[in-house]
């Protein structure tokens, strides 16, 4: 078993400092990854440092014209791709939970639905791909719990 980190001992990096780390990595270069993440090169170089601090190990060799990957920064960077995948999907289990989502069944009639909706329905669903949509064309005035209606356009 791992021994357990002094609680401060990564308190200054971030999530951030990983994705830079990683660019860094997979660029081998400090202004390319950069360039990747849209940050300043400083700022890159900041956070790496970070890093490196935090573990008082050396996970990039630097020259003037090269960076290149320490053995304990490539350890560390199979670790970080493992980490960020995992917030990244973290991330997109929450957002696809605040999705709308379900079954929607809409009632109109033809003049509304040709005119008004039918234009709109693909962008729509598009938007919206975890709703299923079950348009009902009708002049008939319909009975709204039977049918299990959710809206009913009427004119």
């Amino acid at each position: 078993m791992a021994a357990a980190l002094p609680n401060s001992m990564l308190d200054d990096a971030s999530i951030l400092s990983l994705r830079c780390f990683a660019a860094v990595v997979e660029t081998q270069s400090f202004s390319s990854a950069a360039r990747q993440l849209r940050l300043a090169p400083s700022s890159v170089t900041k956070h790496v440092r970070l890093i490196e601090k935090a573990v008082n190990v050396a996970l990039l060799h630097r020259t003037t014209r090269r960076v290149s990957v320490t053995e304990a920064g490539e350890r560390f960077y199979d670790q970080c791709l493992a980490i960020l995948a995992q917030i990244d999907s973290a991330v997109l289990e929450v957002i696809a939970e605040k999705e709308l989502s379900g079954h929607l069944r809409v009632t109109a009639p033809p003049s509304f639905a040709a005119a008004m909706l039918g234009p709109h329905i693909q962008d729509f669903l598009r938007e919206y791909a975890r709703i299923s949509l079950d348009l009902v064309v009708s002049s008939d005035t319909p009975d709204l719990i039977r049918n299990r209606i959710d809206v009913a356009i009427r004119l």
